[in-house]
């Protein structure tokens, strides 16, 4: 894989630890206004996607290797590599989020049944990820102590519900998983039951358990980034070994 740490997220090469509250939800701040387009690539994103696609190439605009329909020529090709980038940048937004508040970002763990896989495996996988993404930061939400970590949390939460509103389009399904017409949480139980068979092993020797309280405070929300840091290392590694094969 790759490393995750040698990517900038809006400038932020690296965050050394804030030396009072105020410096460190400055940097939280900054964070949560972060353009998901900022991120440059260095990293995951651009070895995973050609130059010529993250361009919009012509070949990418047409859409030759889409699996999908597209209701725009190259749209859902596009839609794809844009969701690939989003998901790599939340990695970093989250590992930078931790180390401001003087937390351990927790290891890249080790998953299955990602790789390899066919177009309608990869659209269900796709729509199963996404949707968790908006279920678990919305359960997550009021055990968070620290409004700019809720701020940070808030940002991507939005990110995945506009995925997942594609997606859920995509694959035929309502917009709203249900056909409700308001987002429901998840517990951390419920949050695991979706994410754990495609986790084969934490990488962590224990320090970093899958699971926070219910309630609000500083060390907790570290606990509800690393909690969010190993779903964003799962979908972000998901697309990086199928967009570029399914959507070269």
């Amino acid at each position: 894989m790759q490393d995750w740490n040698s990517s900038p997220v809006a400038g932020f090469d690296r965050i050394d630890i804030p030396k009072s509250e105020g410096e460190a939800n400055d940097i939280l701040k900054k964070l949560a206004m972060t353009s998901r387009r900022s991120f440059l690539g260095r990293g995951l994103a651009a070895a995973a996607v050609p130059a010529a696609i993250l361009a919009g190439s012509s070949s990418a605009s047409a859409g030759t290797a889409n699996p999908f329909p597209s209701y725009y020529p190259g749209s859902t090709t596009k839609n794809f590599q844009e969701i690939q980038k989003d998901e790599a940048t939340h990695v970093q937004i989250l590992i930078a989020a931790i180390e401001s508040l003087g937390g351990t970002p927790r290891p890249f763990p080790t998953f299955t049944g990602i790789t390899n896989l066919t177009a309608s495996e990869f659209l269900v996988a796709s729509i199963t990820f996404e949707n968790l993404g908006v279920h678990a930061y919305f359960g997550a939400a009021s055990a968070i102590h620290n409004p700019n970590v809720g701020a940070v949390a808030l940002s991507i939460a939005l990110v995945e519900a506009y995925h997942s509103g594609f997606l859920n389009t995509l694959g035929n399904q309502a917009l709203i998983p249900g056909g409700l017409t308001y987002a429901t949480p998840f517990s951390v139980d419920q949050v695991l039951m979706g994410a754990s068979p495609y986790i084969t092993s934490l990488n962590d020797n224990g320090m970093f358990p899958l699971t926070f309280s219910s309630t609000p405070s500083p060390a907790n929300d570290i606990a509800i980034l690393n909690f969010a840091l190993t779903l964003e290392y799962l979908e972000a590694s998901f697309y990086y070994y199928n967009v570029p094969r399914l959507f070269a």
